[in-house]
């Protein structure tokens, strides 16, 4: 099956961080994901990833993500050009 990276990452970015769709990690996300936040926190897999999004949420409760521009896949991997 082909996942439209540009959909997936707005499901990310849209449903999951910008309305805290906890649950909506163990449908997107790899099992296997290992994640580095913007300050450094380091998580593997799903469930650390959704204590690390309820650590944001408590911290920043008013916190969004604005998508300005697509992204490109490479290497299967997702990487931003600017957001």
């Amino acid at each position: 099956m082909d996942i439209d990276p540009n959909i997936m990452i707005r499901r990310y970015y849209d449903e999951m961080w910008n309305r805290w769709h906890f649950d909506l990690a163990e449908e997107i996300l790899a099992p296997e994901l290992r994640f580095r936040g913007s300050l450094g926190t380091e998580v593997r897999g799903v469930k650390e990833f959704q204590a690390y999004m309820r650590s944001v949420q408590a911290a920043f409760p008013d916190f969004t993500c604005a998508l300005k521009v697509g992204f490109e896949e490479r290497d299967d991997r997702l990487r931003h050009r600017d957001i």
